[in-house]
């Protein structure tokens, strides 16, 4: 095999005019060792075990066929092997689609037979199969049955081309295998099938590669047939994929898709991109679902069911690439494709993650963390050094809050501006655009507005690229006053002994109590009369005490005696810490229509996406609400209409409600409430802090600030831009790079030797990561050793662009290099490896690591902050950090400037060696002071040294 990530095995040169593809001949060539040292075939060959050859395959026993081969010809733009360490097993078909040959390689078992595709010149494949959509072109292959016995996988490498063709809403079919029906006709929800496609361009859920898998025992039952899973691990899901951190496979690159029966036999399958899972069939929401609440419904409920692994195929028809089994003239893939594998068993995590490593390398792993941070980062460019950038009144000696033109109107460009503006009013005041139902006129870009002092902590005001709407209602819940903003057209009707008090992120904000009955009970707002709402608030508190519910904002009808159930409901709370859902926020919603039905009318939303599901909740990556730090909470129905509705936390979605396999199949789960999307009319007042009917075992305890109801739906992007304006461009990034940095804790040198070396992985290669409450003696004392762990200067890193496949033990990721073995604060060990800090300990994310080796003066893993090396700093080698930065005479590094005080809390670590220090004065380390016009003095306001 090749070294992971080198150039493939290369074929012989031959002039630029004459394409030769050496075809086996019946009689391989002479015999050889597979993976011997140096190869005894000559240039331009490689050797090929005998299980690849129908004719030896079975003749010699198992172990010979894999360790011994024939030399052979290697097929235009050579083969990747994988890491052998891994064990990756042989396919029973391999087609190189390279070279002007469609057939399997190497001995041409299975043929190919081309329809109008062509062949085009590649970097990464050398001549590869190019499809057209316009022109219908496909690819008919002999049959491979494949999956006899239930398990198998099939894997391909796909690059999608971009044309006008693609501006449909329908789909293109990669790869198409099936059986006809009894009646002859062609239908992709029959036994037998297995599809693999994209959604085009104008389809919501284009950007994921979408499959359909059905066995020989799935016979065609109507509409609870119509079955699918997507690439990023959703289930029946049209909804749009245009989410940060989504593995785009329409971005002209190539991707490689692996669809594999599950390697621990249970019925299902799952899905990968780019060898990192992207998700496991059933689901675990259906899982729970299904198994937990069917008998709520008496019976009744639909069952899906669960194809693959168990079952075996029985497929009499030809494969079809770059068209539909039936050759539908619409259903033809524009883009290209290579080296397609066929095995007939399944392919575990890190055998699928050591086949992609093998053509792509290491470094694509590194660069998706990289990617990340870019589409982050874009969401506010002009961000303040990564800090909120609030508008606020100017307050000075000469200006005067009772001015004239308190109250002026003004307009406000909101495409340029957004919602409010320092320009148009007069000195100390800003222009705050107004709703449509305050003489809020809109002409063109411009919107009546109101001249008007800021709130005290000012006002959040997101990037107008992300055409936030004005709010109906805006209650900043700062500076002792509960009216809105910025005209008082809802106030208080009464404050139940609810608090102030001085917060160093928004100021002076509302403060309830824990185990008191204060509330705030708000004017009604009418925000749900067209059926779009949102609701948006910041929250903070610590653990609760107790085991059941705290409301934080609770509208309902007049009526105190009507329960959360009931139509018109709109209830935010949290499950109290002796509770096992304790973390979340939960949600209920019910329209006007939504009337009480018994259990199943009983339904609720977490922010982690379970739905009616009260089990315990540990997971990593979980963001826990009760930790003490501001945290923004956003309920919003759908953007197109549709029933349901959706939950973010810190900008990011959560979960959505009812899950989309009932929103597939609504007359199936007519007895299930599907909230959220129609007319919402509560008639009571909004309480905060509180229940709407009062119960004293309800209170809330924790700081509420800045309330936005809006009577429209917001997007992700919106929900997104109102947090980077609230808690700046360095608080988003801590927000994903949470997901990204929480892994499991260090082992040492000795502790890694006696883990068997078949389960170290390596970096690219998947692992397994246990949960935070785990101690490292639990970790190598238990069952699930079995699980890779990553090697040595490696850590194991959930992928944020593909699902986490959860269960009980951990999580899987993908081992990740550090730039030349920089790793952060040791806690436990301290022998030249890479060590983070064991979670137990709860050492926060950096708000920005600078490695400071491999001659790299970037932050990682996102180089947001960037250095210069001003005066002549060196790179040296260092046997514990690989390479350090060595300072010496005169020499010095400047760094971009890092907020990191800015709210009063710091710490600042760095590693040191010195080698001498003669002289009788001082060197300077470490030193950071305010960027003015005055002359050094380190003892002036704003200094670290």
């Amino acid at each position: 095999g090749a070294p992971a990530g080198s150039s493939p095995f290369d074929t012989v040169d031959t002039p630029s005019s004459e394409v030769i593809f050496d075809v086996p001949s019946e009689e391989p060539g002479q015999e050889c060792a597979v993976l011997e040292e140096t190869s005894t075939c000559a240039i331009g060959m490689v050797c090929v075990p005998l299980a690849y050859f129908e004719a030896y395959a079975n003749a010699v026993d198992a172990e010979t066929s894999a360790t011994v081969g024939r030399c052979t010809n290697l097929p235009i733009g050579g083969v990747f092997p994988p890491d052998p360490v891994v064990n990756v097993p042989i396919p029973m078909a391999f087609f190189p689609l390279t070279g002007n040959n469609a057939n399997s390689w190497p001995d041409a078992r299975y043929k190919g037979v081309i329809n109008g595709a062509t062949w085009t010149p590649d970097i990464l494949f050398e001549s590869v199969l190019d499809c057209s959509e316009e022109k219908a072109t496909y690819v008919k292959l002999d049959n491979v049955r494949y999956g006899t016995e239930g398990p198998f996988a099939i894997s391909f490498w796909m690059r999608k081309d971009y044309s006008s063709a693609d501006k449909d809403d329908l789909f293109e079919y990669m790869f198409s295998h099936g059986s006809e029906d009894a009646s002859g006709e062609f239908n992709p929800y029959d036994k037998n099938q297995l599809h693999i496609f994209l959604p085009e361009a104008a389809h919501q859920a284009h950007g994921i590669i979408r499959t359909v898998l059905k066995d020989s025992q799935s016979s065609y039952t109507g509409i609870m047939s119509h079955t699918y899973f997507d690439s990023d691990g959703k289930f029946m899901d049209n909804s749009p994929r245009d989410t940060i951190g989504h593995v785009d496979v329409e971005d002209g690159e190539w991707h490689m898709y692996t669809v594999t029966t599950k390697p621990s036999m249970e019925p299902g399958f799952e899905v990968y991109i780019d060898g990192s899972l992207g998700g496991s069939y059933p689901t675990p929401e259906l899982e729970e679902f299904l198994t937990n609440h069917s008998k709520h419904a008496g019976g009744l409920l639909p069952q899906f069911r669960v194809d693959g692994g168990v079952q075996p195929m029985d497929i009499n028809d030809g494969i079809y690439l770059c068209g539909r089994s039936d050759r539908d003239s619409k259903r033809h893939y524009d883009g290209k494709l290579a080296h397609l594998s066929i095995f007939d068993q399944p392919l575990g995590n890190e055998q699928v993650a050591a086949m992609y490593n093998a053509v792509k390398g290491h470094s694509l792993i590194l660069d998706s963390l990289l990617d990340l941070a870019t589409n982050i980062r874009s969401l506010q460019p002009n961000g303040n050094l990564g800090m909120p950038n609030p508008l606020l009144t100017l307050k000075d000696s000469t200006t005067s809050m009772q001015s004239s033109e308190a109250a002026a109107p003004c307009t406000i460009n909101v495409l340029e501006s957004g919602i409010a503006s320092p320009a148009g009013c007069g000195e100390g005041l800003i222009c705050a655009a107004l709703h449509s139902d305050n003489d809020g006129d809109v002409i063109g870009d411009q919107v009546s507005g109101v001249c008007v002092a800021a709130p005290e902590g000012g006002v959040y005001v997101p990037d107008p690229v992300s055409a936030l709407p004005v709010p109906k209602a805006y209650f900043p819940l700062t500076g002792g006053k509960l009216e809105s903003w910025p005209v008082p057209e809802y106030r208080e009707v009464v404050n139940h002994g609810v608090g102030w008090t001085q917060d160093g992120f928004f100021g002076n904000v509302m403060e309830c109590k824990e185990g008191q009955t204060d509330y705030v009970e708000l004017q009604n707002v009418d925000y749900g009369k067209n059926g779009n709402f949102a609701v948006n608030f910041w929250t903070s508190y610590n653990e609760t005490e107790g085991n059941t519910f705290k409301f934080m904002f609770s509208h309902g009808q007049a009526d105190p005696d009507v329960g959360p159930w009931s139509p018109n409901e709109v209830q935010i709370y949290i499950p109290e810490i002796s509770h096992p859902a304790h973390g979340v926020v939960r949600a209920i919603v019910k329209d006007s229509n939504d009337l009480y039905r018994g259990k199943w009318s009983e339904t609720f939303l977490d922010s982690d996406g379970g739905y009616m599901n009260n089990a315990a909740r540990n997971i990593p990556g979980h963001v826990d609400m009760d930790d003490g730090k501001w945290h923004m909470v956003t309920i919003t129905t759908n953007t197109d209409g549709s029933k349901g509705y959706s939950i973010y936390v810190d900008g990011v979605l959560g979960g959505s409600a009812p899950p989309a396999f009932m929103k597939a199949f609504p007359s199936d789960y007519k007895n299930v409430s599907f909230d959220g999307g129609e007319v919402i009319s509560p008639s009571g007042n909004i309480f905060l802090c509180g229940r709407n009917d009062k119960n004293e075992d309800r209170h809330f305890g924790g700081k509420l600030a800045h309330l936005s109801l809006f009577d429209e739906s917001l997007s992700p992007k919106q929900i997104m831009g109102m947090y980077a304006a609230g808690a700046g461009e360095a608080a988003v990034l801590q927000r994903t790079l949470g997901l990204l940095l929480n892994q499991l804790p260090a082992h040492s040198q000795e502790e890694l030797a006696s883990i068997d070396p078949l389960d170290v992985a390596q970096v690219g290669e998947a692992c397994f990561a246990m949960p935070s409450q785990y101690t490292i003696e639990d970790v190598l004392a238990s069952e699930a050793m079995h699980k890779k762990q990553c090697g040595p200067g490696l850590i194991c890193t959930p992928k944020a662009s593909s699902a986490l496949s959860q269960d009980q033990l951990g999580f899987h990721g993908s081992c990740v290099e550090v730039p030349s073995d920089a790793y952060m604060p040791e806690m436990e060990y301290h022998e030249g490896n890479l060590f983070f800090p064991t979670p137990l300990a709860k050492v926060p994310i950096p708000y920005a690591f600078f490695p400071l080796t491999g001659e790299r003066l970037t932050s990682w893993p996102s180089p947001v902050y960037s250095g210069n090396n001003v005066n002549g700093a060196a790179w040296v080698d260092d046997a514990t950090f690989g390479s350090a930065l060595q300072c010496d005479g005169k020499s010095f590094v400047q760094l971009d400037p890092v907020p990191y005080a800015s709210r009063g809390a710091f710490a600042v670590n760095l590693w040191m060696r010195n080698n001498d220090s003669l002289g009788d004065s001082f060197e300077y380390i470490f030193s950071h002071a305010q960027d003015d016009d005055m002359g050094f003095n380190p003892f002036y306001p704003n200094q670290l040294h």
